[in-house]
């Protein structure tokens, strides 16, 4: 089981060999590790072992989107083993039409549960087990135990699948590793997401949003120009798209990936993509940075301040920057009001003069 679940995460490709690793060792048991659109409660894409083959296609076509049991299990905490009773009572379960036309058609595999792997800001990562009805005493428990030991290591193959997805990504294009990075589909759906994006995206919930599994950026002038992008025939365009500046101390790069030829994709949050893709590398503007930092330390401004006068610095009109910012003029009327008082002037112009000097 260790050396399937290595190799998972050193080589993407090979996750199916971790589900058949699962169903060897609890025999009796059909195994799956999948996607699960938390907002959407949608199905994206599952490796398995032990289900026939006309009952995985009508999964992926049909009941993975009905599938009863996955929106409370994809909405736990990460860590969390789960008895498939625990996800969706049994006398509520067999009221759906996911029980009745692909659950009970396969010997009733009513009984099994799994574990919440991992997620990102729109998935979840999930393993789970589906037992026949008449094999729940002698089955259950070892399975969820088999899953309670394993967990960790999943988790770990998951990143260590990611963060060779980054060094991938940054070989291709010429950037360097470890940058927050994006890669979304052309409708804007996500494709993959490494964890310094992640961290940047909750830091900075005023900049990006996801919304039914669609990234975007709040500012108009940032979601025009990845409209823009989204809508052209990428597979003809070069490399490095478009580059634009977010916030003063945010840019952001966009480019082409075409995954067929580019890389192979080492996720379980969604299909192997054929289709090109848009990958977006997020950069900090560094002199930008700094020079904010040095006006929190030196005069105590907010973020939301520093935001402001420097956007001030760079000649943007108040209304400019409430359009930027998304938030109404009179909002950065008063952002820039407290801002002057604390550094002990009365003037926009002397402001940009202050932020010059810092």
């Amino acid at each position: 089981m260790s050396n399937a679940i290595m190799t998972a995460a050193l080589d993407g490709s090979s996750w199916d060999g971790v589900a058949d690793a699962l169903a060897a060792a609890v025999p009796g048991v059909r195994t799956h590790l999948f996607g699960h659109d938390t907002e959407d409660s949608a199905f994206l894409g599952m490796v398995s072992s032990g289900y026939a083959p006309e009952y995985l296609a009508s999964f992926s076509d049909h009941y993975g989107n009905l599938n009863a049991w996955a929106p409370a299990f994809a909405s736990m905490p990460v860590g969390t083993i789960a008895d498939s009773r625990e996800m969706c009572p049994e006398e509520k379960l067999i009221q759906t039409e996911f029980y009745n036309d692909w659950v009970l058609p396969q010997e009733d595999i009513v009984f099994g549960g799994g574990a919440v792997v991992a997620k990102t800001p729109t998935a979840s990562f999930l393993i789970g087990g589906n037992i026949r009805r008449r094999d729940e005493d002698r089955l259950v428990k070892p399975w969820l135990d088999l899953v309670r030991q394993i967990t960790p290591q999943l988790r770990s193959a998951w990143k260590i699948n990611r963060e060779l997805t980054d060094m991938r990504i940054a070989a291709r294009i010429g950037c360097g590793a470890g940058l927050p990075t994006i890669i979304l589909q052309m409708d804007g759906r996500l494709v993959m997401i490494n964890d310094a994006a992640e961290t940047m995206i909750t830091s900075q919930p005023e900049v990006f949003e996801f919304c039914h599994g669609k990234f975007s950026f709040t500012h108009p002038k940032a979601q025009a120009s990845l409209s823009r992008a989204l809508s052209r025939d990428v597979s003809s365009l070069p490399r490095m798209q478009f580059e634009f500046t977010i916030s003063p101390q945010l840019s952001c790069k966009s480019f082409r990936v075409l995954p067929r030829s580019d890389l192979i994709w080492p996720t379980l949050l969604g299909p192997r993509y054929d289709n090109p893709c848009i990958a977006l590398i997020f950069t900090n503007n560094t002199r930008s940075a700094t020079k904010a930092q040095r006006l929190v330390n030196t005069f105590g401004l907010t973020t939301a301040e520093v935001s402001v006068v420097l956007f001030l610095a760079d000649g943007m009109s108040p209304r400019d920057i409430a359009e930027r910012r998304s938030v109404s003029l009179s909002t950065v009327r008063n952002q820039i009001k407290s801002a002057a008082q604390k550094c002990n002037v009365s003037r926009q112009v002397e402001i940009a003069k202050v932020v010059a000097l810092t």
